[in-house]
């Protein structure tokens, strides 16, 4: 009797163990769809709004070409273009995806850092 208690136990711990995620692994399960964020570099700030179909709309008054605006996420990394990709941002998520920092690349070769805090 005691020995199958043991066993029970063993094993519920076992599950627990093998059943608990890590707050990277929580992180990755975080969808940005439908949230709205404060972009904000050394020359601007705007704000942009991740949309369904990986549709990025920004509210960035140089912008007039909505329709050619991106994002997609890995995890914890998160990566837009703008217009036709002339601007590839990439950054990663902190902990709660309510903030994320990265560097921009344009094709000309110019990089900045920037930041984006979630609303």
């Amino acid at each position: 009797m005691k020995r199958a208690f043991l066993l029970m136990v063993l094993a519920l711990i076992m599950f627990g163990i093998s059943c608990k995620t890590t707050e990277d692994e929580a992180v990755f399960n975080i969808d940005l769809t439908g949230t709205r964020w404060l972009y904000v570099d050394s020359n601007k700030s705007y704000d942009l709004e991740f949309r369904s179909g990986g549709v990025l709309y920004t509210y960035n008054p140089a912008d007039t070409t909505h329709d050619n605006d991106f994002w997609s996420q890995n995890g914890n990394i998160v990566q837009w273009t703008f217009n036709n990709s002339y601007v590839t941002y990439t950054g990663t998520l902190n902990d709660t995806a309510t903030f994320m920092a990265g560097t921009a690349l344009n094709i000309v070769g110019t990089s900045w850092s920037w930041t984006a805090t979630r609303y």
